[in-house]
């Protein structure tokens, strides 16, 4: 990986000719090295592991501190019911019932 800086950091799809390099111009060239590089982007396979441990170990959503806060408020008033497999546009009013 390297990148090119000349009068700041240059974009990956620039030519050095849109750039306005010339002749004795003086371009720094930033990069990392090729094991740094490779000891990023290969996952090992107890990195593997222990990301699918994690994912199995999430709570579900009804027991989330944030989403049980607002179950325990109740629903308010004015809701609209929710009825499985039926499209219903937008109502004509403001909708009033959301929670910050």
């Amino acid at each position: 990986m390297q990148k090119v800086m000349i009068k700041g950091l240059a974009k990956d799809e620039q030519t050095l000719r849109s750039l306005g390099v010339t002749k004795g111009a003086k371009v720094m060239v930033v990069g990392s090295k090729l094991d740094d590089v490779l000891a990023i982007s290969i996952p090992t396979k107890q990195d593997l592991s222990d990301e699918a441990a994690s994912t199995t170990n999430k709570e579900p959503l009804s027991q989330q501190k944030m989403h049980r806060k607002v179950l325990d408020k109740g629903m308010p008033d004015d809701v609209m019911p929710g009825i499985l497999d039926s499209k219903e546009p937008l109502p004509e009013f403001p909708i009033g019932w959301h929670v910050k």
